[in-house]
């Protein structure tokens, strides 16, 4: 199945007066970062919405497939949208400090959100750990071709600098994206300092 490409962080905070399917899904994430999981119960996000039980079912076949379609939502505006615009095989230094901007901008309390709610939902924990490994993937690629590492290496790095992205907003949940940059930036002139300058490209602007 194709996915949507929203724009990063895009998320409708309001319900229209007509609910697309994309609608219903926006206005999902929104109270489940306001909110948590208990407000993707079906009372709940009807009455968010304002609309009927018969216009959810209008969209979604059952409350499962609804919350597994949030999931998927929140792949699109997460991961999705922020990658999208780079051909990660062709990156340069330039590109690499655009797209961590953009990833350190991102909405941390969704990504808190999504994770509370894999805790009780199969399928949300599925597709949360595939797009977990995607994401370590294309680190790890990144990795391999700014420092020339080992595959192994690679993941490793990868790893850690990925559990400091979920990690950092637990443990500091009101750290703002300048900050987080800010703690990014001196782990990365840590790795440069261990194993050399970038090998990739500087763009010419």
């Amino acid at each position: 199945m194709t996915r949507a490409t929203p724009e990063a962080g895009d998320v409708t905070r309001s319900a229209p007066a007509r609910l697309s399917r994309t609608g219903w899904l926006d206005l999902a994430l929104a109270r489940l970062c306001a909110d948590g999981p208990e407000a993707l119960r079906l009372d709940a996000i009807c009455a968010a919405a304002g609309k009927t039980k018969g216009s959810f079912y209008h969209h979604f076949a059952d409350h499962d497939a609804f919350v597994l379609a949030v999931t998927e939502r929140w792949i699109a505006v997460q991961t999705d949208a922020p990658t999208s615009r780079f051909a990660f095989n062709e990156m340069t230094e330039q590109d690499i400090t655009e797209l961590t901007r953009t990833i350190l901008a991102l909405d941390m309390s969704l990504e808190a959100g999504i994770r509370h709610l894999a805790e009780t939902h199969d399928g949300v924990d599925r597709l949360l750990r595939e797009t977990d490994t995607r994401r370590m993937d294309l680190m790890a690629g990144l990795y391999m071709r700014r420092f020339d590492l080992s595959e192994p290496l690679a993941r490793d790095l990868s790893r850690i600098d990925y559990a400091a992205f979920v990690g950092l907003p637990v443990i500091s949940p009101d750290l703002s994206a300048q900050e987080r940059g800010r703690l990014y930036d001196v782990f990365d002139e840590m790795v440069k300092a261990r194993f050399g300058p970038s090998r990739l490209e500087t763009r010419d602007d």
